[in-house]
């Protein structure tokens, strides 16, 4: 296994068992740990068996520090939704049971009350660090979450010729048979796969990202003029809070020879970011990268391009991340 692919799945594994070992505490603070564990699917009870062996085989400290991290997370949580009565607490895990609510698509886990329904979004990452937070087809990005069909028209037109030029000149380069579909380029044994991708055709693949990314940020600026006010309301969803219900609970840690130590647990709901959008800023491009930002008053949005997965499909995605300086 490369150390990418070990990176990638410790850090979906170590989401998905912090997720449950939280909502495992705060079931038992509430008396509700036997129906808590009941909730949960065989199919998503043997997901979490096969992530915690991983874990275990690579990363045996991870294993005393997450429930340490996830009881101090609950602790704040608690703290910021006051003494409740919960009489239910629901894991929203890819294979666990889902509210159809579009209300909870942050939601990781539901606090119910007898009279009120409490969606947290619960994330673990390391200190000063970006952490994904939105996801979304560069194709549909600009008229899904901005609402201008207009600006999304203009954007798709510079894309597609980008990715004419680039198919054309990868099979360039290449010296192979162009096609319009990449079937020759595979047959001829040629990666699909960005990482895998080296030398001139790096190089090329990075420099039609860059202006791709250049197209978008564009766009993403011809919408601030538009409406500065309904520019802001946009970038709502962007940074995790598409609902003003959703509370987000986040671990800060620090990595310090294998162990996770706690920098900071932070919970916030809706009234802490509107404080924040006071003074939200679209940062000048730099042309020589696939992202940039957009910065709140304590606070940096980074939108970056990237494949979907593998470019030889021509579908690309915007990854929304967000970073909060942690002292």
């Amino acid at each position: 296994m490369s150390d990418i692919r070990q990176e990638a799945l410790l850090n979906e594994y170590k989401g998905n068992m912090f997720e449950y070992l939280t909502g495992l505490m705060l079931a038992k603070d509430a008396n509700l740990e036997l129906d808590y564990l009941n909730s949960l699917t065989s199919d998503f009870q043997h997901m979490l068996f096969q992530q915690e062996q991983f874990i275990r085989e690579y990363y045996p400290k991870l294993l005393t520090d997450l429930p340490f991290l996830a009881q101090g997370l609950k602790q704040k949580i608690v703290e910021q939704v006051g003494t409740l009565d919960i009489v239910k607490i629901q894991l929203m895990g890819k294979a666990a049971s889902a509210a159809n609510d579009d209300r909870f698509n942050e939601a990781d886990i539901l606090l119910h009350t007898p009279n009120k329904i409490y969606p947290i979004s619960i994330k673990i990452c390391k200190a000063n660090s970006f952490v994904n937070t939105k996801s979304g087809g560069l194709k549909s990005f600009i008229s899904k979450y901005f609402q201008d069909e207009q600006v999304q028209r203009q954007l798709d037109q510079h894309i597609e010729g980008i990715l004419s030029e680039l198919t054309y000149s990868l099979y360039e380069l290449a010296d192979v048979e162009p096609d319009t579909n990449f079937q020759n380029w595979l047959n001829a044994g040629l990666p699909s796969l960005p990482g895998q991708l080296s030398g001139n055709l790096r190089e090329k693949y990075l420099s039609s990202l860059y202006i791709m990314n250049t197209f978008l940020y564009e766009a993403v600026a011809a919408v601030l003029d538009k409406d500065q006010e309904q520019f802001i309301a946009s970038l709502m969803p962007l940074i995790g809070f598409g609902s003003t219900e959703i509370i987000q609970a986040t671990t800060f840690y620090i990595n310090k020879e294998g162990h996770y130590c706690l920098s900071e647990h932070l919970v916030e709901d809706f009234e802490v970011i509107k404080k924040s959008k006071r003074n939200v800023k679209l940062i000048q491009l730099d042309n020589n990268k696939t992202s940039f930002n957009i910065t709140f008053e304590d606070r940096t949005l980074q939108l970056r391009i990237k494949a979907m997965n593998k470019f030889t499909s021509k579908s690309y995605k915007v990854n929304c991340s967000i970073k909060k300086e942690i002292k």
